[in-house]
């Protein structure tokens, strides 16, 4: 059986990076867990890969989270709320 962690391991090194490039060097993305494992369903297979697995070879590859704020504006009131997501540096 493939060793689909370390697949997905791969795939995220070669389009982003952990750090970032310097300014105005790459694009950051704040992505979920959820997000990035749809990126990989592509190519991976849905089972017995989830997002405990995406979670360590993030980890693993030393990608970073923090939290960041979401902003909704409405007609008569405006909103913000924060959630953590998954910091990655696209590489170009």
């Amino acid at each position: 059986m493939e060793d689909y962690k370390e697949i997905i391991k791969e795939m995220l090194l070669r389009d982003f990076s952990p750090l970032s490039f310097g300014e105005g060097r790459g694009e950051e993305l704040s992505l979920t867990t959820f997000e990035i494992l749809q990126m990989v369903q592509g190519i991976i297979p849905s089972t017995p890969i989830n997002e405990h697995d995406v979670f360590e070879a993030l980890k693993e590859c030393g990608f970073e989270y923090k939290l960041v704020s979401f902003q909704h504006i409405t007609d008569d009131q405006e909103l913000i709320y924060y959630g953590y997501r998954w910091v990655l540096w696209k590489k170009k």
